[in-house]
């Protein structure tokens, strides 16, 4: 996790290769019509854009999870945040 000087904390910050920020937001589980991930994941960018001075358009936001439903990935595609499906390991869940 990386604390913001906001005292939020995002799951993921790292740097693209021209040191741009990239947020990254895990969740376990994502329902149909759950938004509070895509919700997160834009503040998220935009309190990265901030730290960085940076304009929220060159920085990156991404929404993991196992499965994304098709409205909440509509969602983040409006909102300009990625949604990414990665495969997690039962063991990694159960924490």
């Amino acid at each position: 996790e990386y604390v913001f000087k906001s005292g939020d904390k995002v799951d993921i910050l790292l740097e693209d290769s021209l040191g741009s920020p990239v947020t990254i937001e895990v969740e376990a589980h994502i329902s149909s019509q759950d938004y509070f991930g895509v919700l997160q994941a834009l503040k998220y960018k935009h309190l990265a854009a901030r730290e960085y001075q940076l304009p929220c358009e060159r920085v990156r936001s991404i929404l993991a999870a196992p499965k994304i439903p098709g409205e909440v990935k509509e969602k983040c595609r409006a909102l300009g945040i990625e949604a990414r499906e990665v495969p997690m390991p039962l063991e990694d869940l159960r924490s």
